[in-house]
């Protein structure tokens, strides 16, 4: 089995799953639309959230963390490259929960976004709340 229809078949089970986009359209255009602060018209195709530091739910602790990234090409699609954490708060608890989280993105490769835009520097802020 190649490499793209491997990355095609992922894409398709990701984008198809309740477990992990929910049922709700609006909500999900949405997150998404709004997923990278900077930028207007780029936007991943596949966003995961962030696991919630077990230590810091039991403890109650709530905060966020801002990140920048650039995209690279990577195989059929783009990815986030060039990782660095901006700003966390309470710093030192949910920085590699983001980073996991941000690794798993998948935009359209940077060719097909059709746009001006530059895909360096985009900033990204996870949110970690309580219910």
């Amino acid at each position: 089995m190649n490499k793209k229809f491997k990355w095609v078949s992922v894409l398709l089970f990701l984008l198809c799953s309740n477990k992990t986009f929910g049922t709700d359209t609006e909500v999900i255009s949405e997150a998404i639309l709004k997923a990278v602060e900077n930028r207007q018209t780029i936007a991943p195709i596949v966003k995961f959230d962030p696991k919630y530091p077990l230590k810091a739910s039991k403890q109650g602790i709530e905060g966020f963390c801002k990140l920048s990234f650039d995209l690279a090409n990577k195989e059929a699609f783009a990815k986030p490259m060039n990782i660095k954490v901006i700003e966390c708060t309470p710093s030192g608890v949910f920085e590699d929960a983001s980073i996991s989280a941000l690794r798993k993105w998948i935009f359209l490769k940077i060719e097909r976004l059709n746009t001006a835009e530059s895909t360096d520097g985009l900033v990204t802020t996870m949110s970690f709340e309580l219910d």
